[in-house]
């Protein structure tokens, strides 16, 4: 099962999937505990699943596995690589699925984040969070294909019960919660909430010192368009955020590269085209030129 697992071939989940259950077939036959499976079978067919991009096999095969912590004499049950695997597979679905499909992997995620999380304030054995399961729920909103409210409250969620949580905040999560919002709050009715959004994300990013590269280019070189969040805009918002250069340092004080400080080239659009609206991007994208 496990080779299977790990050879990445297009049918290694069915083949994983095959050997797994003729292991539960000689459980029963044989009622040796040694043959009885266990989470990290469990986990090993998750991660299979996840590989040809099935979430929805993967939330099967948890929801078993909790299935089997319930009942009194199972001694198996979910760990932290169980939830990780869960929401790491719905995390990857955002960016593959149709448009159609968007927003499943987000809604999913935050599911089993809080799932975690809950389990870990119980003192569940083998549980405890840890800063990737946040990031991905965030990572599921940036890469989504939505475009609306819901995809910012979601990813507004996991921020806050990253930054909630005993895990320090990194630049990464600054930069894809500014990406999530300037994706959302692009439109001209959404100007003044844009600009509530923009100083409230980058004031508390310099208040936590990560001030960082990444998040400088997110507002800098973030898609422009003909009205609402315009190359003026950004611009303007720019200063009117961050001010002159040079920056105070104790606003990056706590970035552990040297390669993400940020520098005055940040401040500055590299980017040089702006989007008119409407579903063919292509035919109202436009050249800016000084």
């Amino acid at each position: 099962m496990l080779a299977w697992t790990r050879s990445k071939r297009g049918n290694s989940a069915k083949r994983a999937h095959w050997w797994f259950e003729k292991l539960k077939e000689e459980y029963r036959i044989k009622r040796d505990e040694n043959l009885k499976p266990n989470t990290f079978a469990y986990n090993t067919l998750m991660r299979a699943y996840s590989q040809v991009h099935d979430p929805e096999s993967v939330d099967k095969m948890l929801d078993e596995l909790i299935d089997h912590e319930k009942q009194s004499r199972a001694n198996i049950g979910p760990n932290t690589d169980s939830f990780a695997l869960a929401i790491g597979a719905w995390t990857n679905f955002e960016s593959y699925c149709v448009a159609e499909d968007a927003g499943q992997g987000y809604t999913r995620s935050f599911h089993w984040l809080n799932e975690l999380i809950l389990r870990e304030e119980k003192g569940y054995d083998g549980i405890c969070t840890v800063p990737e399961v946040y990031n991905n729920v965030l990572k599921a909103a940036r890469n989504s294909k939505k475009k609306d409210m819901d995809v910012l409250n979601y990813g507004m969620k996991a921020f806050s019960k990253h930054d909630r949580s005993r895990h320090h905040l990194d630049w990464i999560n600054y930069q894809w919660l500014l990406e999530v919002g300037l994706k959302v709050l692009s439109e001209e009715q959404n100007n003044v909430k844009r600009m509530d959004f923009l100083k409230n994300v980058s004031r508390k990013c310099c208040e936590d010192g990560l001030l960082a590269r990444g998040v400088l280019q997110a507002i800098s070189n973030s898609s422009v368009y003909v009205d609402g969040w315009t190359f003026k805009r950004s611009q303007d918002a720019i200063n009117m955020l961050f001010g002159e250069w040079p920056f105070p340092k104790s606003w990056s004080r706590n970035l552990k590269s040297q390669n993400h400080f940020p520098m005055n080239e940040d401040l500055i659009r590299k980017k040089q085209e702006v989007f008119g609206r409407g579903t063919n991007k292509n035919k109202n994208r436009i050249k800016y030129y000084d």
